[in-house]
């Protein structure tokens, strides 16, 4: 099965496959291959450790639910035709049945504060809005993480409440309030 696959100007954003996750996981030359992309010794991210096998696991079982997952983030090297593995993007599985889906994203430490985090997410925006199952889509943080606050506000979510864990907050969108198209 191949990948989804979403381009903007400087990243390719691959969707997260059984084969993908589970070379992610345990073959890190296959993981490489698979992505077209170099990884960084730094991969994957402390967060990402727990929930790599999870993802593997769910995909597994239900294939067709890629793109409701994971999806890793990959910077194009357009000068050496190299990417390089930057970070991660996804939902929390598919759409309630209220429309509402979860998003989360994470970009490794070396590559922040380069609008890689806002480009991803507003790719990953755009794909989820094109389902019409999608009417709304939130996200969590920690009050204190303002650079992942700024990403939302950038997005055009706005503050919706505490989030589902102790001590986070809430942003919501809804469909309507896609602003940058």
């Amino acid at each position: 099965m191949n990948p989804i696959i979403i381009e903007t100007k400087r990243l390719r954003i691959i969707a997260g496959t059984a084969e993908i996750t589970h070379a992610a996981i345990h073959n890190r030359l296959l993981f490489s291959e698979l992505l077209h992309a170099i990884i960084t010794p730094a991969w994957p991210h402390e967060l990402l450790k727990d929930a790599e096998p999870f993802f593997a696991e769910v995909l597994v079982k239900d294939p067709d639910s890629a793109g409701w997952w994971i999806w890793y983030v990959t910077l194009k090297d357009i000068k050496n035709g190299i990417a390089t593995l930057i970070g991660n993007v996804g939902f929390k599985g598919r759409p309630h049945t209220d429309g509402t889906v979860e998003l989360g994203y994470s970009i490794l430490d070396e590559f922040q504060r380069n609008g890689y985090g806002l480009e991803a997410t507003r790719a990953l925006i755009d794909w989820a809005f094109k389902n019409d199952a999608v009417s709304s889509i939130t996200a969590e943080t920690f009050p204190d993480l303002i650079p992942s606050i700024q990403i939302m506000k950038k997005c055009g979510m706005t503050f919706d409440g505490p989030g589902s864990e102790e001590g986070t907050i809430r942003y919501r969108m809804n469909r309507s309030e896609l602003s940058w198209v």
